[in-house]
């Protein structure tokens, strides 16, 4: 990701060594759209902690107006079209975001902003998990229904050619496309980690994103996101 002026986020070598400080801040900058000089002036500040002004300001951007708390994200729903669509959208992919933004942080990862976003231009785009036009149901499974769909907890980040590649595939064939190498570098760490269905409690059906997976996949979100953000 090349920033302000010239020169690479790895340069901001006050930044890089520290992995939570590095990855919040390119998380801001990207969803944030705050510039580093704007992030700087905040650290630097001498009233308060640098590291919790950071998250606060992580914060604001996924509760809007206090409107919804981290505890009610599961009422998140992907709006395809009409007045709110675009800012639903985007409001999603922030909030996805800075879930990957912590869920990294915890496994000690340092995102690669630079092969996430090419040109410094967010090139992800919402994903279902259990697609839209597919019907995986059986009858043993608690499948999640039409409606429940277009909620976050069927719904991940993937850059936009895997996106298209994947298109109205089931989970499982999702599943074995993503371990390609071509397609597995692109994978941000939440994302990686659902086709995996490392957030589920019962691996008995590897196959398959039930709504038992998705409410996990929630439950993971939340206390990822309270942990990192308090």
């Amino acid at each position: 990701m090349v920033i302000e002026n010239n020169g690479y986020f790895s340069e901001l070598n006050e930044w890089y060594d520290d992995i939570l400080i590095y990855n919040i801040v390119g998380f801001l900058h990207i969803y944030g759209r705050m510039s580093f000089k704007e992030i700087k002036e905040n650290i630097n500040d001498p009233n308060g902690d640098p590291i919790q002004k950071l998250k606060d300001m992580s914060k604001k951007l996924i509760i809007k107006n206090h409107i919804l708390a981290i505890c009610e994200l599961d009422k998140l729903k992907y709006v395809k079209r009409g007045r709110r669509a675009a800012d639903r959208k985007r409001h999603i992919k922030t909030v996805l975001f800075l879930f990957n933004v912590a869920y990294a942080t915890e496994l000690g990862i340092r995102l690669d902003f630079d092969n996430f976003f090419k040109n410094g231009e967010d090139n992800f785009q919402i994903e279902h998990i259990n697609a839209i036009g597919y019907n995986d149901k059986t009858n043993e499974i608690d499948e999640i229904n039409g409606k429940e769909k277009d909620f976050i907890l069927n719904l991940s980040l993937l850059d936009k050619e895997t996106n298209q590649d994947l298109s109205f595939n089931s989970f499982s064939i999702k599943q074995k496309m993503l371990k390609k190498d071509e397609y597995a570098r692109r994978l941000l760490p939440c994302t990686n980690a659902v086709f995996k269905k490392c957030f589920s409690k019962d691996s008995s059906n590897m196959d398959f994103w039930s709504k038992e997976d998705g409410c996990a996949y929630i439950e993971k979100m939340k206390s990822t996101l309270k942990k990192f953000l308090n």
